[in-house]
């Protein structure tokens, strides 16, 4: 399964199992309307991280910012293009505060 195939199964994981709050940042449960709270792993450095569990059974663990772009706005292409906190604040996930841009200029603003 190649790269975009993964990301498109975990769009319709997300948005089947999953609402997405754009004025929050926050993605809700749709069976029980819990917020999902995430949670902070090493390797993303201070971000939020979301677990999915796709249709073929596999699970996918992805930051909470990239979930949320792609809840959004669906798949494209990560090896490319990197989710970017307007505010710098890796928590804060309002639609408003991510934009997608090139990975070469994401990384020199850091």
């Amino acid at each position: 399964m190649d790269n975009i195939e993964r990301l498109r199964l975990a769009v319709d994981a997300l948005r089947r199992k999953c609402h997405y709050d754009p004025e929050t940042g926050l993605f809700h449960n749709r069976s029980t309307g819990q917020v999902i709270k995430g949670s902070l792993k090493d390797n993303h450095l201070g971000r939020l991280s979301i677990t999915i569990c796709l249709s073929n059974g596999k699970r996918i663990c992805m930051a909470m910012e990239k979930a949320c772009w792609l809840w959004a706005y669906g798949v494209y292409d990560e090896r490319e293009y990197d989710i970017h906190h307007r505010d710098y604040d890796p928590q804060n996930n309002r639609l408003s505060n991510l934009v997608k841009m090139p990975r070469e200029r994401h990384q020199l603003l850091h």
